[in-house]
């Protein structure tokens, strides 16, 4: 997985600008360390590198949509 792209993938989930995108910093690392740490043994992170960037920018998105404004 690759954060840039996880920030890239979440910044357009949240319509959010680029200048945004550190206060969700930390928020999308932990997405990525918590879905490396629950990878199956057969998933090569490589080739299913698209499909896992998505994966850990959904919960970040999920989690910006959901806080109160």
């Amino acid at each position: 997985m690759n954060i840039d792209e996880v920030i890239a993938i979440f910044l357009k989930l949240a319509e959010l600008s680029e200048s945004e995108s550190g206060n969700y910093q930390n928020l999308c690392e932990d997405a990525v360390r918590s879905l490396r740490a629950r990878l199956k043994s057969d998933i090569n992170e490589e080739e299913c590198g698209d499909s896992l960037n998505r994966a850990a920018a959904a919960p970040v998105s999920y989690t910006h949509l959901t806080l109160p404004t």
